[in-house]
């Protein structure tokens, strides 16, 4: 099976009006669920987080701004997918 973002990267990086974004995000991340390199995905977005924005391993990340609790949310799911077993506590742990 091929990563589904190979076939429309540009759905994984959402920059259209509210409700096309929330559309985009359901495919995205319908396709992200049964991908083979989720966790691999995920924990190269928590390479660098200090600018990530996008859909990444299924989940969405909002910019950098106002959205801080949104966006530590999402960090956290990141890190709950791409470590599945590591402690809360551990040195992967990212906040925005």
């Amino acid at each position: 099976m091929q990563p589904t973002c190979t076939s429309n990267p540009d759905a994984w990086f959402p920059e259209q009006a509210a409700g096309a974004r929330s559309l985009a995000n359901r495919h995205a991340v319908d396709g992200c669920v049964r991908c083979p390199i989720r966790s691999r995905c995920a924990r190269l977005a928590l390479d660098d987080p200090t600018h990530l924005t996008g859909i990444w391993a299924g989940v969405y990340v909002p910019p950098p701004g106002n959205q801080h609790r949104a966006r530590t949310h999402a960090l956290n799911r990141l890190q709950s997918i791409g470590f599945p077993h590591a402690h809360p506590n551990e040195e992967h742990r990212t906040t925005a």
